[in-house]
């Protein structure tokens, strides 16, 4: 990624991520509506999406492909390293929640939430950290839908997101957050 050139070999690199207001409130109201609050990371995010950009890399010393004058490869997948592979890996969770009957926020690009509001569900997302805050059924349901899609790991209850702590108290409905 470090020869990449703007304008030749990338050109949007930038990806949103949720805006801390947008963080204390989803768990705002995960506190005052007693929702279920647990996380999700998608494991090697930037993998799932695919380079729209042209793009070739140097073999790695002592790979060995089936064509001997192979020099170089054509990379297909974003990889970790090379400038739009944040944008990409946006681009492509953007796509799936919109096509699985997911609204984005106006005010924020990186909250969501079903269509359907007759669903509780808010989900955050941060690179590759998802934040969600719902009933029960609706959190089973997001889950179930991403771990259908993407290699996922989960928390049961999110005490820790993007280096905050989330100490909770349910019976009295109150959230505080430390570093």
């Amino acid at each position: 990624g470090y020869r990449q050139r703007k304008g030749i070999d990338y050109h949007l690199t930038t990806s949103p991520v949720a805006k801390m207001n947008s963080v204390r409130i989803l768990l705002l109201l995960a506190a005052k509506f007693d929702y279920e609050l647990t996380s999700m990371d998608v494991s090697t995010a930037y993998l799932n999406a695919d380079m729209q950009d042209t793009l070739y890399m140097k073999l790695p010393p002592g790979y060995v492909t089936q064509f001997p004058d192979t020099k170089h490869l054509l990379v297909v997948k974003a990889l970790y390293g090379s400038k739009q592979s944040g944008r990409r890996w946006y681009e492509r969770l953007v796509a799936f929640l919109l096509s699985n009957g997911y609204r984005q926020f106006k005010s924020d690009p990186c909250i969501f939430a079903p269509l359907d509001p007759s669903i509780k569900l808010f989900v955050c997302i941060y690179v590759d950290d998802l934040l969600i805050a719902g009933t029960p059924l609706a959190v089973d349901q997001f889950k179930s839908l991403m771990r259908s899609e993407f290699k996922m790991t989960e928390t049961i209850v999110a005490d820790k997101f993007i280096g905050m702590e989330i100490h909770r108290n349910r019976s009295t409905r109150k959230l505080h957050l430390g570093q």
